[in-house]
């Protein structure tokens, strides 16, 4: 647009709103997001794990990659967070998925006990404070064992925010192995969970479906579909039965 000389000032203020408005610095962010929220156990029980986990990760972390470069409309962010008793450390914080390093050896040291409800609780809380605009956010908990070390958060507490995100745009999921998966993510009010056997087969399965739920997220984001919790369910059994029809 281009300011008429001479124009009356109220004139002049309405071009230079129009010009404002069309400058593209000025534009609000509309595309999509999708934040990829993984908890990693590192209690000392995954030591024995420790490669093929980080393996399994990386490729997780690849697939997340090839996402976003296949898929321009939906921008792909991830954040990593590993939890012992020693700690809650912090990989990747809201990374774009093109700039996401992966994981080392150096990162992950498994030990001591697991605190999960506090890394879950402090991870929420955390990404909740930087999400922005039209986001959907996919979170999975991968854990050997059950909650034993938590000090600031409870089951009762986890369950009422996860419920209340899960009737928004969040979806949670809970990977387990070596102890009553079910019963442990029920009691988060987590219904889309698996159970996996500790051996190369049982962790190509675990990511194999991983993988699927993420694609089909994705899409569903894409075609900007209202994800609702059942139909979240229904993504996560779909899942599940494709990955387990491949790996037979």
């Amino acid at each position: 647009f281009k300011k008429p000389n001479g124009a009356p000032h109220s004139i002049s203020i309405f071009f230079n709103i129009l010009i404002k408005q069309e400058n593209p610095r000025n534009m609000k962010e509309t595309k999509k997001k999708i934040y990829n929220l993984i908890l990693l156990d590192e209690s000392g029980s995954m030591s024995s794990d420790k490669a093929i986990v980080i393996s399994n990760f990386n490729e997780l972390i690849d697939d997340i990659k090839h996402q976003a470069k296949e898929n321009k409309d939906v921008k792909q962010y991830i954040s990593l967070i590993t939890f012992n008793s020693m700690g809650i450390q912090v990989v990747l914080d809201c990374k774009k998925a093109k700039e996401a390093a992966p994981l080392t050896d150096k990162d992950y040291n498994p030990g001591s006990l697991t605190p999960l409800y506090d890394a879950m609780g402090y991870a929420i809380q955390n990404l909740r404070t930087k999400l922005k605009g039209n986001s959907n956010v996919i979170t999975t908990v991968f854990t050997d064992g059950m909650e034993n070390s938590s000090k600031e958060f409870d089951a009762n507490t986890l369950k009422k925010i996860i419920e209340e995100l899960e009737n928004e745009n969040w979806s949670f999921t809970y990977v387990g192995a070596d102890h009553d998966v079910v019963k442990q993510a029920s009691k988060l009010n987590i219904s889309k969970s698996m159970r996996f056997s500790k051996t190369k087969e049982g962790f190509k399965e675990s990511l194999g479906v991983q993988k699927k739920y993420r694609e089909k997220i994705n899409s569903m984001v894409t075609e900007s579909t209202v994800l609702s919790k059942s139909l979240k369910q229904r993504i996560w059994e779909d899942s599940k039965k494709e990955s387990k029809e491949e790996n037979n």
